[in-house]
């Protein structure tokens, strides 16, 4: 078994772990380089978009189709080059009234390498959203995380979600693969539990 990492909103935190975004506001997108080599598909990745509104992307920082209603049989062609891990895609933002992704209490995004225990060497990573604003109310937050690991290994962590009643019905949680259409996904099915970890296979 690995470590879930998790951090609360008053925990310190290395600025170089925090993400900044070019306005730090909604629908921003920025290339991470992972230490490592991660295996998706038929494709091995040294970087990944990370999406201030939940998604990681591989390949391409845009988004695919955002699915309307189950069954999500949203198809790209099989030669598009993308896949996305949707840990919870939904409107978010990082509080637009500081101006920064620094101040826990705005929310924020940040990342942790993690090391193999025996070798000490990096083979794996987190990304967290924490306490990002959901859609338009302002008392309305999300935190959770996705690991990643240079085996393929994908867990994805679904922390507090303050002032959200009911999580699943807000976002799409799942994979979107190279080949095309949504491996998994969520959409007010009660899959989104805060606490629960999720491995997409």
């Amino acid at each position: 078994t690995t470590e879930i990492y998790t951090l609360s909103l008053h925990d310190a935190l290395p600025i170089s772990r925090v993400l900044r975004f070019p306005t730090a506001a909604d629908h921003d997108c920025r290339l991470l380089p992972l230490p490592f080599s991660f295996p998706l598909g038929e494709h091995d990745f040294t970087n990944v978009y990370v999406h201030v509104d939940g998604v990681l992307g591989f390949g391409h920082p845009g988004l695919p189709e955002h699915p309307a209603e189950p069954p999500f049989a949203v198809r790209v062609p099989a030669t598009h080059p993308a896949t996305w891990l949707a840990p919870f895609w939904a409107d978010m933002a990082i509080d637009p009234a500081l101006g920064t992704a620094l101040d826990p209490a705005s929310g924020r995004v940040w990342t942790l390498p993690l090391a193999d225990a025996a070798t000490g060497a990096t083979n794996g990573c987190v990304v967290a959203w924490e306490g990002l604003r959901v859609g338009t109310n302002s008392a309305a937050s999300a935190s959770f995380q996705a690991e990643l690991r240079a085996d393929g290994l994908v867990r994805i962590l679904h922390g507090a979600f303050e002032g959200v009643e009911d999580p699943g019905a807000l976002a799409v949680v799942g994979v979107w693969n190279a080949a095309g259409g949504w491996a998994s996904s969520a959409f007010g099915s009660g899959l989104v539990v805060p606490g629960r970890a999720l491995r997409p296979w």
